[in-house]
């Protein structure tokens, strides 16, 4: 399933197939930037040699603030920075999923009998391009963010893998294998036919477009220390730009979205070694233009691989409310040793849910009952437990405060159709 494993092997002996296999040519424009361009430079997404997908801080030379998403491989940010596609098993085979950043339940995307890999969001985050299979090799397949019937655009005799949206969304660059090496290519999403950008005698592989639109940045064999290395290109083809320039193996380029920047992977020693575990793997960022790499995550037994850039999400100005109660509201059979819960609609930032924020009165008093507050992270509920049973026959007023807050600070309010943020309160009555 591991990216690495699945193509670097299989260079080698799809590259001896004996077929035709045509390069067609045809003309391609650069792209105008899209209006989002360009965008702040949110967080990086990577997979860790434990099978993994982790975030963290771009901004922070060493990678600080390091989160753990969920398992699974080869993540790609959403356009706006609030989910990661990525691939992982569902027990047969490998499917794509999607996530949302701040971690929960993953979505199934695709759901068949073969290996789905590499996904890449569409600018727009309604549609995902990934590596399918056709039955008989890699292709390159988009279905819709939701689920249901994929799209085969690539349908040669020989292996494509590794999707890239361009900025419009109007074409997909890939690696193509040719009848000697491997290319990249672009074509239009809707199909049709495939433009050869690298056009060489080595491997260029790993496609990602720039946020203008106007090039695309690969990995590429280097001829010369047998190792790979970093490289842009114009969309339009031509001569390449060595970005990295060392002697061991870098790949996976991802720009960051002001286009100033490319993060890769960064292997400390040969690529080319089948032994080479993918703990020797880190993620660089190095300036579009060259210069010197540097290493933005540190191994600690624990390798980094295959980044994808986001951008900074907007920011959260969602008030969280409550959004079931026990008892529920106006209940009038409710046993004297009851436990009052509210559940909210998303996480809570936990100290903020104590006793001062969440209370019990007896109806028309202003004396809290005297209770233990607790916050469950995974069930998003707080629970006030009485000291002692409650009295029968006798109203009492459950109120969660304003003061409750959300991860991000975000003070609670349970009505935003009404001016000023608003309280959640209900009454019920202990009864036999």
């Amino acid at each position: 399933m591991s990216r690495r494993k699945l193509h670097l092997p299989a260079l080698l002996i799809a590259a001896l197939v004996a077929a035709a296999c045509s390069v067609d040519s045809l003309a391609v424009s650069e792209e105008k930037a899209q209006p989002a361009f360009p965008a702040k430079n949110g967080r990086i997404a990577f997979q860790g040699s434990d099978g993994l997908i982790y975030t963290f801080n771009s901004i922070d030379p060493h990678g600080g603030g390091k989160t753990k998403i969920t398992s699974g491989e080869t993540p790609s940010y959403s356009p706006d920075g609030t989910k990661i596609a990525f691939a992982a098993s569902d027990g047969h085979d490998a499917e794509i999923y999607t996530v949302k950043t701040t971690g929960g339940k993953p979505f199934q995307v695709t759901d068949n009998d073969s290996n789905d890999l590499h996904p890449d969001y569409a600018p727009g985050g309604m549609r995902i391009a990934y590596t399918c299979s056709d039955g008989h090799d890699a292709e390159i397949c988009t279905i819709k963010a939701t689920g249901g019937k994929p799209f085969q655009l690539t349908k040669n005799d020989r292996p494509d893998f590794g999707p890239s949206y361009s900025p419009s969304g109007k074409r997909i660059a890939y690696s193509g294998l040719t009848r000697t090496d491997w290319e990249v290519f672009t074509i239009d999403a809707s199909g049709g036919e495939r433009f050869n950008v690298t056009k060489n005698d080595t491997y260029d592989y790993y496609p990602d477009y720039s946020p203008n639109g106007k090039k695309i940045a690969y990995a590429a064999k280097d001829t010369k220390d047998e190792d790979n290395e970093i490289r842009t290109i114009k969309v339009t083809g031509g001569r390449p730009f060595n970005v990295t320039n060392n002697t061991t193996d870098d790949l996976s380029p991802s720009y960051s979205p002001d286009g100033k920047k490319i993060a890769y992977t960064h292997y400390s020693a040969n690529y080319s070694d089948p032994a080479l575990p993918d703990k020797a793997a880190a993620i660089y960022k190095i300036a579009a233009d060259g210069g010197k790499g540097g290493l933005v995550t540190a191994n600690n037994g624990t390798g980094a691989l295959y980044p994808s850039w986001g951008v900074a999400p907007p920011p959260d100005t969602q008030a969280p409310n409550v959004t079931s109660t026990v008892p529920a509201a106006n209940a009038t059979v409710v046993a004297p040793g009851v436990n009052v819960t509210a559940t909210f609609s998303e996480a809570m930032l936990a100290s903020s849910i104590n006793a001062n924020t969440f209370k019990l009165v007896r109806a028309g008093t202003t004396t809290a009952i005297t209770a233990a507050v607790s916050y469950d992270s995974k069930t998003k509920k707080a629970t006030l437990d009485p000291n002692a049973n409650l009295k029968l026959g006798t109203k009492y007023e459950a109120v969660v405060s304003t003061e409750a807050k959300d991860l991000v600070g975000n003070q609670l309010d349970q009505d935003s159709s009404l001016t000023g943020l608003q309280p959640k309160q209900w009454v019920f009555t202990v009864s036999n």
